[in-house]
């Protein structure tokens, strides 16, 4: 593309303005950019030198917050209630281009942390300043203001940063904290939660609607959401370490993921080959053969210590094992002398 081709600076930053006015349900035809609004947003960043989201959190945001009891960390507000901690952040968006005319792009997370949820899953004391990402509850600001198509909030120099931290700050109070203030006990935790999980709107943390349920005394219904999450924790060991507090926790016996294994009319003639095979090197048929069931295969596993110390022996293990129907497979144990079937 030549240089008469390529879009300005200017004609860029117009664009992001208007497709931002649009995503906020505003003219895109207004003016981007207000000589008054510039030249107090140039004195308010120090020039440059100091990001526009970090003045609207510190200059609007937190005076508000802290009469309410926030405690601040960057753009992150803790306040304990209750034993949970309220959480509000500013999300930076990932596109933000920190150019003359370009908007600055955020989110406003809301959130609940539960520290007794997090410390009994995840087997660790509950972080002194708490993230958002930590909280069992999660919120974008616009989802609790029922705007759903306004995900992203803007700063731009239609106005100066004071401005859009009142206009902010407003947005904040009305909707965020309010919603917090209805979360200061687990009584009400349970009941947002409940309410979510009946209309298949929850998407926080899978663990905390059972542990809240037992802690609230309704351990009927904390044992069944325990038994309808296992199936879906899957195989790993961390998560199923964490399943298992849980369980252990509301009192409920987690049932077993072996299979069912049913005997085969090929098990005695397997029996029998191992126990043959045993007997001509005079070692047991326990010592040569560890056998580990499966639902519908046997896996044999020869390890080096068994009396096989050769080509001939491992020859005529074979063949006593193809005789009851068995094919060998040599996969990667090779390498540590074990042979597989």
């Amino acid at each position: 593309m030549s240089d008469q081709q390529r879009p300005s600076p200017e004609d860029l930053a117009r664009q992001v303005h208007a497709s931002l006015q649009a995503l906020r349900g505003l003219d895109a035809g207004q003016s981007p950019v207000d000589p008054v609004a510039a030249a107090a947003w140039n004195l308010e960043t120090d020039g440059g030198r100091r990001h526009p989201l970090n003045v609207v959190a510190s200059g609007s945001l937190h005076p508000a917050l802290a009469k309410l009891g926030f405690k601040r960390q960057g753009r992150t507000w803790n306040r304990r209630s209750s034993g949970l901690v309220h959480v509000i952040n500013l999300q930076g968006s990932k596109y933000n281009l920190l150019t003359q005319l370009s908007p600055v792009l955020f989110y406003v997370n809301i959130g609940v942390f539960i520290p007794e949820v997090h410390e009994l899953v995840w087997a660790e004391p509950p972080p002194a300043f708490v993230r958002e990402a930590y909280c069992q509850i999660r919120h974008r600001l616009n989802t609790l203001a029922r705007e759903p198509k306004r995900l992203i909030m803007g700063l731009d120099r239609t106005r100066s940063l004071e401005q859009h931290g009142e206009e902010l700050t407003r947005a904040v109070l009305a909707y965020g904290v309010s919603y917090l203030d209805r979360l200061s006990s687990l009584e009400a935790v349970d009941h947002v939660l409940t309410e979510a999980l009946a209309r298949g709107a929850y998407h926080g943390d899978v663990f905390a609607p059972a542990y809240v349920a037992e802690a609230v005394g309704d351990h009927a219904r904390a044992a069944r959401l325990v038994l309808d999450l296992y199936p879906r924790i899957g195989k790993d060991a961390l998560w199923q370490g964490r399943i298992a507090r849980l369980a252990a926790r509301v009192g409920v016996t987690l049932p077993s993921r072996e299979p069912t294994r049913q005997a085969r009319p090929a098990d005695a003639g397997v029996a029998a080959a191992v126990a043959h095979v045993g007997s001509e090197r005079g070692t047991s048929s326990a010592g040569l053969i560890v056998r580990q069931y499966r639902a519908s295969t046997w896996r044999l596993t020869f390890a080096g210590c068994t009396g096989m110390h050769d080509e001939e022996d491992v020859r005529r293990t074979v063949e006593r094992m193809a005789a009851v129907g068995l094919v060998p497979s040599f996969g990667h144990g090779m390498r540590s002398r074990r042979r597989n079937w």
